[in-house]
């Protein structure tokens, strides 16, 4: 036996394709963790408040270098550019500040994109999804009403029974329409049903 055929190019994802075309460097292989970590936290939304936290700690610690502010203004400047909010009390005046400043505004709608996501889809399932005691109920209704049914159809047989008709209601053709249960023109005499 042979090595297994590989994979055509033409049927990979599109993204792994990608991969495989990007150099493997220091820059790609940090911004291939950077985009897991991103991707960690926004499937959980612990994750994700930590790392927005994290980033505005981290811009605060940034801007406070190179712009000379107190630890206190920094992290409001930080908090205010990440919400977008922007009251223009603060505004970094060094090159290096309004780097830190570019890449936390970037950072910040990253990161308060991700959380406003994971509220709205906490908050669409838990409106639209059933709970599992919900669910629960709903089937052990469903078993209840398919005993009361099939308790039903036993007593309509026994009726036809007596009334010298055939049983209707035995078999699964019983649910099909105009397959032997009532209604059914194939085995209607014409007389009208009693009881």
């Amino acid at each position: 036996m042979g090595p297994p055929p590989s994979t055509p190019r033409s049927v990979m994802p599109a993204d792994r394709r990608a991969h495989e075309r990007t150099p493997d460097t220091l820059p790609t292989r940090a911004l291939r963790r950077v985009h897991g970590g991103l991707v960690h936290a926004a499937n959980r939304t612990p994750a994700a408040v930590a790392a927005y936290l994290a980033t505005v700690l981290a811009a605060a610690w940034a801007i406070a270098l190179f712009e000379g502010w107190s630890f206190g203004d920094a992290v409001w400047w930080a908090f205010t550019t990440t919400t977008t909010t922007g009251y223009g009390d603060f505004s970094p005046v060094t090159g290096g500040g309004r780097v830190v400043a570019v890449l936390t505004m970037f950072a910040g709608i990253v990161a308060i994109g991700v959380i406003v996501g994971r509220i709205a889809a906490v908050v669409i399932r838990t409106h639209d999804d059933f709970t599992h005691e919900e669910q629960v109920e709903l089937l052990d209704d469903s078993d209840e009403q398919t005993r009361l049914l099939h308790e039903l159809h036993a007593r309509l047989d026994v009726l036809d029974a007596a009334a010298g008709r055939p049983a209707r209601h035995t078999g699964s053709s019983s649910r099909v329409p105009g397959a032997g249960g009532h209604g059914s023109p194939a085995q209607h005499d014409g007389a009208p049903r009693t009881g």
